[in-house]
């Protein structure tokens, strides 16, 4: 890794289909920071150390979905790999994870439920609760994220999609927003919540905002008056993971600053920045 001044700059963490990387926005240099862990996706970056979610499958391995196991891989802050966390049940089709409070969320798609861990201990959310009747993948569960003081999660439903709130110390459902199709991740911008309407190839807002990025959105950092959206391309499920992934910088206006050219790193899932 760079040293010196060049360490102490803000850089980005993106996930992939491949491996972890670490990418210097203002050079455009990246390096990988780990790999052999299958796909890669969630990034949380707490203030001593970084945790990122690793399936230990890939999308076009032939072990079948129900067999996957993930882990979440502890990082310091100086991106070695210190510890990795299972929980007692399968973490299947993990996406984003996210430390809010005093618990770290895990959405774990497979299942349609949220691994919440908390004080040593694990247990699983039912955002929606739980239809015996209907198990499996029903909501595609794929985002969590802090909104004031509430927790916003990402019910992506195979389509038409909707953002639901939740109250952060009782987890009891507040409300449901109808946005995007296919959607992922979440963040606030002024009076309105953004997401990425990811079959629209688009960005949503519920104030009607919509940013048009090609390809299929997924992975949003915002820093410094700078919105970073991850691009993968639209491909069969076997083949994503040999696609080549990008990244797109907006402005504060929207208006397109720069894009970085990630190789064929296959699907570009999270991003996060590190100081």
């Amino acid at each position: 890794m760079t040293s010196g001044a060049a360490s102490r700059r803000k850089r980005l963490l993106v996930t992939t289909s491949r491996s972890l990387l670490l990418l210097d926005p203002h050079s455009g240099e990246q390096d990988t920071v780990h790999s052999g862990k299958g796909l890669y996706y969630g990034i949380d970056v707490g203030p001593h150390d970084v945790l990122v979610a690793a399936r230990n499958r890939m999308v076009s391995s032939e072990v079948p979905r129900e067999h996957e196991r993930a882990e979440i891989l502890v990082f310091s802050r100086e991106l070695t790999l210190t510890d990795s966390m299972t929980a007692p049940f399968p973490m299947r089709d993990v996406h984003q994870l996210r430390r809010i409070g005093e618990r770290l969320y895990v959405t774990c798609s497979f299942d349609n439920f949220v691994a919440v861990h908390q004080a040593g201990e694990w247990t699983r959310w039912y955002p929606l609760g739980r239809n015996l009747d209907r198990t499996g993948d029903v909501n595609h569960f794929n985002t969590i994220h802090p909104i004031g003081e509430t927790i916003g999660v990402v019910a992506h439903n195979f389509g038409p999609s909707e953002i639901l709130l939740f109250e952060e110390a009782s987890l009891n459902l507040l409300n449901r927003l109808p946005l995007g199709q296919q959607a992922h991740d979440l963040w606030m911008e002024e009076d309105a919540l953004f997401l990425c309407s990811s079959a629209e190839g688009s960005l949503r807002s519920t104030r009607g905002h919509e940013v048009r990025t090609g390809k299929f959105p997924r992975g949003v950092c915002r820093s410094d008056g700078v919105t970073y959206v991850g691009l993968s391309e639209i491909a069969e499920r076997g083949m994503r993971d040999l696609t080549r992934g990008e990244i797109v910088a907006f402005d504060a206006s929207w208006s397109e600053l720069r894009r970085y050219d990630l190789g064929e790193v296959g699907l570009v899932l999270d991003i996060n920045t590190l100081e």
